[in-house]
């Protein structure tokens, strides 16, 4: 909400997709939490069906907004809710007016370019052809959660390992980290609070 701005219009962003919903209700909790921080105006923008969406109600607060907070959940899920509509480009355009993008555990991941543990069938591969691409708002990044707690750490290298053009950003639970500013390639500035951060590229 400070990187926002003071008067912040925060936009949810979940992909109500399969069975591992959230309900309105408990939505409405979160959004409350956010109005708590100081947010001035919160909208939730969900759908469980892209084709069958007006993604014209479901862009439009975009235009306007200075945040977006991505839920947490499953990579495929985001994935089928969203890639190929017209909510990827305007996020983008939020970053290109100087807004600011979030996340939480699948929220996280699905910001960086090459998507991990996007399977449908499960979390454990690191690589899932048809659910490997990301939003691409981290660009040249694949981003891995819950890394040191679930002991994640040699999946992210053996990835590097394969794909050496990729930067791998592993984010431990409670942890915040943050890119004030980012150009093609994630040459960029990382901002950490609380948890542990681990960078991992093709020489290091």
């Amino acid at each position: 909400i400070r990187a926002a701005g003071r008067r912040v219009e925060d936009v949810g962003i979940e992909g109500r997709i399969g069975l591992y919903n959230t309900t309105v209700d408990q939505f409405g909790e979160r959004l409350d939490g956010w109005r708590e921080m100081g947010a001035t105006h919160v909208t939730q923008l969900h759908t469980r069906d892209p084709k069958g969406a007006d993604m014209r109600v479901v862009v439009g607060p975009l235009r306007t907004a200075r945040a977006v907070w991505i839920t947490g959940g499953r990579q495929w899920r985001l994935c089928d809710a969203f890639e190929g509509t017209p909510m990827i480009a305007a996020c983008h355009a939020v970053l290109q007016r100087g807004g600011v993008i979030g996340g939480s555990s699948a929220g996280a991941t699905i910001q960086g370019e090459f998507l991990v543990r996007g399977n449908p069938l499960g979390n454990t591969e690191m690589w899932c052809e048809g659910y490997d691409r990301g939003f691409a708002f981290l660009p040249g990044c694949a981003i891995d959660q819950h890394f040191v707690a679930r002991r994640r750490e040699g999946d992210l290298a053996a990835l590097i390992t394969k794909i050496p053009s990729v930067i791998g950003l592993g984010i431990d639970e409670g942890t915040a980290c943050g890119w004030p500013r980012c150009d093609s390639r994630a040459r960029t500035t990382l901002r950490r609070r609380r948890g542990s951060v681990a960078l991992r590229t093709a020489t290091k």
